[in-house]
């Protein structure tokens, strides 16, 4: 997380200048990053997860490593709605580096 940070406050400079400088490009990398931290959060607490079976829902896994800020689950119906959010979120981060 705090490489991530570092990495848009010094190499990309999202800060107020670009705020007022450019609204557009800064709320489009405020948005790049926050997904990249997102996605950070997930894979770490993806390491300690319950998994378990509801009823109506069906079969789910939920996060609970103390660790991470939010706790989420993720129902066996909705993965490939995950992945393909996954997937965006890794191309943003492909095309800012690139």
């Amino acid at each position: 997380r705090d490489l991530v940070k570092s990495y848009f406050k010094n190499e990309l400079q999202v800060n107020e200048t670009l705020k007022r400088r450019d609204n557009k490009k800064y709320r489009n990398l405020v948005d790049i990053r926050d997904n990249w931290l997102l996605l950070i959060d997930r894979r770490n607490a993806l390491a300690h997860v319950i998994e378990d079976h509801e009823p109506e829902k069906g079969y789910f896994i939920q996060s609970n490593n103390e660790n991470c800020e939010e706790t989420f689950t993720i129902y066996e119906r909705n993965l490939d709605e995950e992945r393909c959010n996954l997937l965006e979120v890794v191309t943003m981060i492909k095309e800012l580096l690139v």
